[in-house]
């Protein structure tokens, strides 16, 4: 008797579940398209920072390396002008130092 008064009967009651489930998919779903839609803008954004970071890193790498030419010995372009190298990520300092 009391699941009656309180829900009404079996059809109000799936009716009322249904209603309510849809507007939480329609919900989750809205929730769901706001989040791809700003994850893709921050990776997008992350992915093209670190390309162009890459980039410049391997341009600089070429420049470099066209300056290591003049040299015999790597070491010795690190010992005239240690400065110059400074901004280099350690792999490529080390290959120049050693």
């Amino acid at each position: 008797m009391g699941f009656v008064k309180r829900y009404g009967n079996d059809a109000d009651y799936r009716r009322r579940l249904e209603v309510k489930l849809q507007k939480s998919t329609d919900h989750i779903e809205e929730l769901a398209d706001w989040l791809y839609a700003h994850t893709s803008d921050i990776e997008s954004t992350e992915y093209e920072r670190r390309y162009a970071e890459y980039n410049s890193e391997l341009r600089r790498h070429d420049i470099f390396s066209d300056e290591l030419e003049h040299y015999d010995n790597p070491a010795q372009a690190w010992r005239d002008n240690p400065e110059r190298w400074q901004g280099l990520n350690w792999d490529c300092r080390n290959k120049i130092r050693y």
